[in-house]
């Protein structure tokens, strides 16, 4: 992996640190909707019901702990950074 990479890497990390950051109002009252629709939807759909609380579950984290946020943000600077080249 060359440095690079590596520094894309950080900086997009740290982009998407303070956007999940900044957006931590919205995610809180985004996660509780849907939280509420997973709980309906469990007895009704269960599979659409299993998805939206797997969902939830990820935006909880970030709207409720730094450590989640700093979790999340690495692995979508990971996934941005899966078909970057080496130059």
């Amino acid at each position: 992996m060359t440095k690079r990479r590596n520094k894309d890497r950080e900086k997009l990390e740290l982009y998407f640190i303070y956007l999940l950051l900044a957006y931590r109002p919205l995610l809180r009252i985004s996660s509780f909707l849907l939280l509420l629709y997973s709980m309906i939807g469990l007895s009704l759909y269960p599979i659409s019901g299993c998805v939206a609380l797997g969902v939830a579950i990820v935006l909880i984290l970030p709207a409720y702990s730094y450590q989640g946020t700093l979790v999340l943000a690495k692995f979508f600077a990971w996934v941005g950074t899966i078909g970057k080249k080496n130059y």
